[in-house]
């Protein structure tokens, strides 16, 4: 069980090494949950999010914090700063909030997204026309299924997904250039063979 847990430790290490070294949609699944889901680096993100938004450790275990997301149990992912620890399913998703039934919503998601797809060199306005032609299915069963663990849904996605890759250029260098860096999240530690699961598509 030690050596297991040695061998561990040793990966986390030697993929955080060459985290410094690749872009960060050249990750696979598994090198991104085991980083994202490394003891000392889950300590590492608390300490820097605590750092930024001026938490002191005793209000983030105590909960006298309201704003403080971060308990014991939960993990930080800010997107500025580790966009390779987002699932490419989680940031297509995000995304996707650019078609949300509220109109407001979706134009404030659009014009956001919009201006780093263009920044990078890309027709904003044809790659959302490509996107939602390749996500309308998804979409439609979003819309009538709202349970986000739902299987069926979970597949939709996963089609939409390698739909969206066949219809536009360098998807996952959108996702990770454009969408990752105005993502945030905390979340439980116990989920990554729900989040492997649906990076499969719920196969």
């Amino acid at each position: 069980m030690r050596l297991l847990a040695l061998s561990g430790l040793v990966l986390a290490w030697t993929l955080s090494l060459a985290a410094e070294e690749r872009q960060p949609w050249q990750f696979s699944a598994e090198e991104r949950l085991t980083l994202r889901f490394d003891p000392s680096k889950i300590k590492e993100r608390k300490e820097r999010y605590r750092s930024d938004h001026r938490l002191s450790v005793r209000d983030s275990v105590t909960g006298n914090n309201a704003s403080d997301p971060v308990s014991p149990q939960a993990y930080v992912i800010d997107g500025r700063r580790d966009p390779h620890l987002f699932l490419p399913h989680e940031l297509f998703d995000h995304l996707l909030s650019s078609f949300h039934p509220d109109a407001t919503l979706a134009t404030r998601q659009r014009d956001l997204y919009g201006r780093e797809i263009r920044a990078m060199g890309f027709d904003d306005v044809e790659f959302f026309r490509r996107l939602h032609g390749a996500a309308a299915p998804y979409l439609e069963v979003r819309e009538r299924n709202g349970s986000p663990t739902s299987r069926s849904r979970c597949r939709a996605r996963r089609e939409a997904l390698d739909a969206a890759r066949s219809a536009v250029r360098d998807l996952d260098v959108i996702l990770y250039l454009a969408v990752a860096p105005h993502s945030q999240l905390a979340s439980s530690t116990g989920e990554a063979a729900r989040l492997r699961d649906a990076e499969s598509g719920c196969q």
